[in-house]
């Protein structure tokens, strides 16, 4: 097996330690990466199979001795860059789904416009986006918009520091909003107004990455690729940087304005949640005013004993204000993706804040149906394989975001929100064995899978993908867990 050494964004600042000028101009070749990213997905293809969830994270560096920045030589820079390119390797085939039938060699039939959205929205071709069964042409247009963020990570940050959410769409809220914008983005009427094309024009690659994705969006559904085409084109693919590339006015149109919105990818929710958001973060404003007025006034009083202290008290409301207003966000750059979360135990869980822990009792009934008989929710875990098969148990909606499934539920202390499931009769399972929590803020339907399993038992799979111990990854419709001898599938309720 072969240890990968790091991400794929990591060539940023390889080739510019190899091609970079401390001064003027840098000529930054990223065609041989960009061949070798083709060269992956074609291999999938040519095996009957699509990657579906393509994105730079699936995108890995192989170890090797001279894969470090600095043991590349600039006397050897030629060789070395097209080094750089042979250690691309893809990972992670949870989402994988083939193409054809493989009794008939028939490519599957195209779902438009009611085919579900499957993979990263940032991503995602547009013709997946607006309701198409992914094929083979979708693989490749989203290999397009890689290579551009990796083009706008050389002319944005030099290689000094990782700048991630290049892409004009990255900070959108809802999955519509990424669509919305990537739309007018790729629109050839448009081309002059968008951020992307202008800040591809500015470093010389315009019109190469033009091309690539105007050859790939022409495809139709089940038509075979000419790969030997966008080798061709990319191979001449030549970044111009120049040196403190940040500072260039053109190329910082892709990347945000304000600086405050650069910590942290803008929180992705949906519609039906904006304006209760909107609400706290005005909420926080208010508070963070009247804390800003009531320090003035303390400063300007007396320095009395008493107004110093009133000063210190000001103080400390101020600091808690926030906290107490505003809940925390976490930092997440797509939505509806199997991303690896460390999670120890159920106690730790961080779903809710502030809840109170107490033991929920679970009737009999509730165990044997899946307690979904309380209200209608929003998912459907439909037990398939088992000895429990023909159960089922909502979540979400009127039923509680969080499910933990074992044999023996009932022996764990969990939040008050939180629905037991009893597999009593699969002896191959833990007393508890893994959790699952739906997302409410996308509108995408998905549930977190955590494994909480024991050593002593099998662990916890989805679809055939071993979940680490302690670990979790984002399940959608019609995606299959196995726990035990039973094999759940979610489904819209």
């Amino acid at each position: 097996m072969e240890r990968m050494d790091k991400p794929i964004d990591e060539v940023v600042p390889i080739l510019l330690n190899l091609h970079g000028n401390k001064t003027g101009v840098s000529k930054v070749p990223l065609g041989d990466v960009a061949i070798s990213m083709v060269n992956c997905i074609e291999a999938m293809h040519n095996n009957g199979n699509l990657f579906v969830d393509v994105k730079t994270e699936n995108f890995m560096l192989a170890r090797s001795s001279s894969s470090n920045a600095a043991s590349f030589k600039k006397s050897s820079s030629k060789k070395s860059s097209s080094n750089v390119g042979q250690l691309v390797r893809l990972i992670d085939f949870g989402l994988v789904e083939r193409f054809g039938d493989m009794s008939t060699s028939k490519h599957r039939e195209n779902l438009h416009p009611d085919a579900q959205l499957v993979g990263t929205p940032t991503y995602a071709s547009l013709n997946v986006s607006s309701g198409h069964t992914v094929s083979r042409r979708d693989d490749l247009e989203s290999v397009g918009y890689i290579i551009s963020e990796l083009i706008l990570m050389l002319i944005t940050s030099g290689g000094k520091k990782k700048n991630e959410n290049v892409l004009p769409w990255s900070r959108a809220k809802s999955d519509e909003e990424v669509f919305r914008i990537k739309s007018q983005e790729m629109d050839k009427s448009k081309r002059s107004k968008s951020k992307l094309f202008t800040a591809l024009k500015s470093c010389g690659a315009d019109s190469i990455m033009i091309k690539y994705f105007s050859v790939v969006q022409s495809l139709s559904y089940a038509e075979k690729p000419d790969y030997d085409l966008y080798r061709t084109l990319l191979k001449k693919l030549v970044v111009s940087v120049e040196s403190g590339g940040a500072k260039k006015k053109s190329a910082s149109a892709a990347s945000p304005k304000k600086k405050a919105a650069a910590k942290s990818p803008a929180r992705r929710t949906s519609a039906r949640r904006k304006h209760q958001a909107d609400d706290e973060d005005s909420d926080v404003e208010m508070v963070d005013e009247e804390n800003v007025e009531n320090r003035k006034k303390a400063a300007s009083g007396s320095t009395s004993s008493s107004s110093k202290k009133q000063k210190v008290s000001v103080g400390k409301e101020s600091a808690k204000a926030p906290r107490r207003t505003k809940r925390s966000t976490t930092k997440s750059r797509t939505i509806g993706t199997q991303t690896d979360v460390e999670v120890i135990n159920v106690d730790d869980s961080d779903d809710d804040d502030d809840m109170d822990w107490e033991k929920v009792e679970a009737s009999a009934s509730e165990e044997s149906k899946g307690a979904s008989s309380k209200g209608k929710g929003i998912l459907k875990l439909d037990i398939i394989e088992g000895p429990h098969k023909g159960e089922d148990i909502s979540i979400g909606g009127e039923c509680q975001d969080t499910v933990i499934v074992g044999r023996d539920t009932e022996s764990s202390a969990t939040k008050k929100d939180t629905t037991k499931f009893s597999i009593s009769k699969d002896s191959s399972v833990s007393a508890v064995h893994a959790k699952f929590v739906i997302n409410t803020k996308s509108s995408v339907s998905s549930c977190r899978v955590t494994d909480m399993s024991s050593s002593s038992s099998d662990g916890t799979f989805i679809n055939g993908s071993c979940l680490a111990s302690g670990k979790s990854k984002q399940a959608f419709v019609n995606d299959k867990i196995k726990i035990g001898e039973s094999t759940f599938q979610i489904k819209k309720a």
